[in-house]
């Protein structure tokens, strides 16, 4: 703790350690051959990963209500979620061989969606990961 200037930048170098598996996720989707298997691959292992560390989850959870007091984590959330609607942005269009716009809003949707369901996974663990995926998948395509 005391490597840091304040609490806010701690939270920001634990939540970055967090998300390198996702970030490593997201750049093995983006170089798939099959954008469509490659997405459901990221869906899968995105849940799995998060499934899985339910208390770093809960930090993840906290560090993120803790942003609605701190210019300097909403700034670092907008940043992160910038990151990650290019990349679902990026990936809708692959998958739908850039048919129609990808506009941000559908990919906060499946953003939103994905995040909604680890939440649900963890409370559900009888819920099948791939199922889950697949379901989305299917929400992509049908656009």
């Amino acid at each position: 703790y005391y490597h840091f200037s304040n609490k806010e930048h701690l939270l920001m170098e634990v939540n970055n350690k967090l998300n390198e598996p996702v970030l490593e996720m997201m750049e093995n989707a983006m170089e798939g051959a099959d954008p469509k298997a490659s997405l459901r691959t990221y869906m899968v292992e995105y849940l799995r990963y998060w499934i899985s560390r339910p208390k770093e989850l809960g930090f993840l959870f906290l560090s993120m209500s803790k942003s609605l007091q701190s210019p300097v984590l909403l700034d670092y959330y907008r940043q992160s979620v910038e990151g990650n609607v290019a990349f679902f942005v990026h990936m809708l269009g692959k998958v739908k061989e850039n048919r129609g716009s990808h506009t941000e809003s559908e990919a906060i949707a499946i953003m939103g969606a994905l995040d909604g369901m680890v939440s649900y996974a963890v409370v559900h663990p009888e819920l099948h990961v791939e199922d889950l995926a697949e379901t989305l998948i299917r929400a992509v395509e049908r656009g």
